[in-house]
Parts: C-alpha cells; sequence; structure tokens
C-alpha cells in the first residue's frame, strides 16, 4: 500500500485529508513547478500515456485504483474526464472499474460519478466536432 495515500473506500477519511491537504499547502507555499502529487497510475492517466503502459501500472498495483489523488479523484475519474481527448479512454476504464467495480458510484469532490464524468466528456467532444463541423463548413462557402 502508498504510505499517505487515501483509500476511497473510507470517503470520510479521504475527503479529510484533501481538506487538510489543501488547508496545510495553502499555509506552505510549495514549489510552483509541482501542481500535486500523483500514484503512477494517476499520471498515466492525466499525462495521456498509451492505454498499455496504464494497465500494466494497474496489473502491478491494482490498488491504486482505490486511491484518491489530493483533489479526492479516483483513477476511474480521471480517466472518465478525459473521454474527450483520450480515445482509448473506454478501455481504461472499464479496467479500471473492474480493478474496483464500487468506484462507478464513488463521487469526487464535486459530486460526480464517473458515468457523469464520462457523459460530460462526451458531450464536450460532441459540440467540438459541431465547432469544426461549423467552422469548416463557413470556410467552405468562403472560398
Amino acid at each position: 500500500s502508498a504510505p499517505n495515500v487515501p483509500d476511497a473506500s473510507d470517503p470520510g477519511k479521504s475527503q479529510a485529508l484533501v481538506k487538510q491537504e489543501t488547508a496545510l499547502s495553502t499555509l506552505v507555499k510549495e514549489p510552483a513547478k509541482y501542481r500535486w502529487r500523483l500514484l503512477p497510475l494517476h499520471a498515466s492517466i492525466v499525462l495521456g500515456a498509451p492505454q498499455e503502459m496504464t494497465t500494466k501500472i494497474l496489473l502491478t498495483y491494482p490498488e491504486a485504483a482505490r486511491k484518491v489523488d489530493e483533489r479526492g479523484s479516483l483513477p476511474v475519474h480521471l480517466a472518465a474526464s478525459r473521454l474527450d481527448v483520450d480515445d482509448e479512454g473506454e478501455k481504461v476504464i472499464l479496467q479500471l472499474f473492474g480493478a474496483y467495480t464500487d468506484s462507478i458510484d464513488i463521487t469526487d469532490r464535486n459530486g460526480r460519478t464517473a458515468p457523469e464524468l464520462a457523459k460530460l466528456a462526451r458531450a464536450r467532444k460532441a459540440a467540438e466536432k459541431q465547432r469544426l463541423m461549423e467552422t469548416a463548413s463557413r470556410s467552405s462557402r468562403l472560398s
């Protein structure tokens, strides 16, 4: 188990840690180059690593699927939020649900579940596709 990384199965404890870490980071000036600390699984998702790499990390340390980051997000929340930019995100989400089935009902710090985050990401992707089609249509009419 990773030291000092809360498990999402204890939501009260993880929320308290997020609040404590947030308060601490406002009191203590952290180096500007670090946004937040991440486990390798979280980092591979946030940074858009290839799906195979994320899978290997998950197979090596399946408990990471239960760990929240400093912002209170599980890896499945992070993956669901990236569906608009990650073509292999669906596979990653299914693997994360397989590693931690209860995560489908766990909310992030904003009260959203992974399925809700996925729906929002898909809507962003559809809106961007619509915007690009309208821009292309306007460009072709001007030519």
